[in-house]
């Protein structure tokens, strides 16, 4: 796991390396398969980067793999601020009050 420390105004961008002999294109199909009907995640075939979830409930993750050298790089971004925080404790008091997951998430994220 590697986090990294980069000049922005806020977010957080992993990396993960994991061996696995899964192609991008694999680890990408599963990914989508994972997520799909998931309110908030975004399986993107390009890099991630945090300021599309600047101000947003929103996580985005991506995948590079090289089969023949065993290796599987997974990329996640989330805003610290929204989805890492008060984003998270909003979804998870919806379901348990039994209201729709996304109720008062879904507005225009803010920019910048």
């Amino acid at each position: 796991f590697t986090p990294h420390l980069v000049p922005m105004t806020r977010g957080i961008l992993a990396t993960l390396y994991c061996r696995g002999r899964a192609s991008t294109g694999q680890c990408l199909a599963a990914a989508r398969r994972f997520y799909a009907g998931r309110a908030f995640v975004r399986v993107t075939d390009a890099p991630p980067q945090t300021k599309w979830a600047t101000g947003s409930n929103l996580a985005f993750v991506s995948y590079a793999a090289d089969p023949e050298r065993n290796l599987v790089i997974a990329m996640g971004v989330v805003d610290n601020l929204g989805k890492g925080a008060a984003g998270q404790a909003v979804q998870n008091a919806n379901l348990i009050c039994g209201l729709p997951e996304t109720a008062g998430l879904e507005g225009a994220p803010l920019w910048p």
